[in-house]
């Protein structure tokens, strides 16, 4: 990691099925592990709309969708959860605003494959077993290996 990058927040997987991200202009900060072996963080640039005064004409503004944990676990790992973080810019006049919006599922949710003769196609001979839980027992483990008690 470049030691003189300013994280926010350290590499993580979203826990619920989907994030949404709208961002401004010069406060992107959102980085993605594009190379896992090498350590290498690539930034997701700004995409602008076709009117660069969306807000004023009423456009919508670009938004980042990530691919969280509950959706991968749908999909039986098809679609992947997205392993990112979050810096500052290197250079800043002002502060760093987005607006996120996560989607999470209801506690007892059960996180299992869908049926789906893609996925039976894409899996068969991996001889792979999925553990079925609840949202609720998903998070659980999540918050229990992310925070230490007493901490």
């Amino acid at each position: 990691m470049d030691e003189s990058t300013d994280v926010r927040a350290g590499a993580h997987t979203d826990s619920g099925s989907v994030t949404l991200l709208l961002q401004k202009l010069g406060e992107q900060g959102l980085e993605l592990l594009t190379d896992g072996l090498k350590n290498k963080w690539t930034p997701i640039p700004f995409v602008s709309s076709p009117n660069s005064e969306y807000l004023k004409s009423g456009m919508a503004a670009p938004i980042i969708f990530n691919i969280a944990d509950m959706l991968s676990y749908w999909t039986g790992g098809l679609l992947k959860s997205t392993l990112h973080r979050v810096v500052l810019p290197k250079i800043r006049n002002n502060s760093r605003y987005s607006t996120v919006f996560f989607l999470n599922s209801e506690n007892k949710t059960l996180l299992e494959p869908i049926p789906s003769n893609l996925l039976k196609d894409i899996k068969k001979g991996a001889n792979i077993e999925i553990k079925v839980k609840t949202a609720k027992e998903y998070l659980d483990e999540r918050f229990a290996a992310t925070y230490v008690e007493g901490h």
